[in-house]
């Protein structure tokens, strides 16, 4: 995404790409799609790697030999002398890779997210190396904020304003797993207070929050006139 406008401004190539019968805007949206196909295919790459990894991996289960329980108390009397039995069984038998799709998907909203400001900050810029240090101290800073929310309870307003608040992988497969019937509103409700973003609503921010940089980074490039190479 930084590379869009700024990189090639300051390698002088936007100025030759511009020079054919193309417009600004098809430039800029081939750049969308390609980077958004890119990020596609990370999320979908880091999904293969999780299922391979579920797949190809033994787990160590130990059998214990058989008892007696006696109600009323937690003691158990052994009805063999046996040691108890280690067992290698495959991950696959205790993890349901279907489960963690919904981590896959937010993942790759906020890659869209993520290149969307950074395509923006690119189409205002001319020069990618301070695109670059602008996008890495914008993530930073989220990061900072939202540590900050977590470790002290009357900061905890911070995580509204940081987009690590609907980016959370653990979390949607905790409601996917537990309350599947409620993954698909866009709140989450304790009682009749807003408890947090349900899965829905996750996504819906952060792709509705990508979609509007793309488009402000359209005008801005579209309109803005480009500085010649240095």
């Amino acid at each position: 995404g930084s590379d869009c406008v700024a990189g090639q401004l300051n390698r002088g190539t936007l100025e030759m790409l511009l020079g054919n019968p193309i417009s600004r805007r098809r430039i800029y949206w081939v750049q969308v799609l390609v980077t958004t196909t890119g990020t596609c295919l990370l999320a979908s790459l880091a999904w293969v790697a999780m299922t391979l990894s579920v797949y190809s991996n033994m787990v160590t289960d130990t059998i214990e030999p058989p008892s007696l329980e006696i109600p009323g108390t937690p003691f158990s009397i052994p009805l063999s002398f046996a040691e108890p039995e280690t067992v290698e069984k495959p991950m696959s038998e205790f993890v349901d890779i279907n489960q963690f799709w919904p981590a896959i998907t937010i993942l790759f909203a906020m890659g869209f997210f993520v290149a969307g400001f950074a395509m923006m900050i690119s189409s205002l810029d001319r020069y990618r190396w301070r695109t670059i240090g602008i996008c890495i101290a914008f993530v930073v800073i989220q990061q900072m904020m939202r540590i900050l929310a977590m470790a002290k309870p009357e900061y905890s307003f911070l995580l509204n304003y940081t987009f690590f608040n609907p980016f959370d992988p653990e979390g949607l497969v905790h409601i996917y797993v537990n309350q599947p019937e409620l993954y698909w509103d866009f709140w989450l409700y304790r009682g009749a207070e807003i408890h947090r973003l349900s899965g829905l609503g996750c996504h819906l921010v952060l792709l509705g929050l990508g979609l509007l940089m793309y488009i402000i980074g359209d005008q801005v490039f579209t309109r803005r006139d480009l500085p010649a190479p240095v």
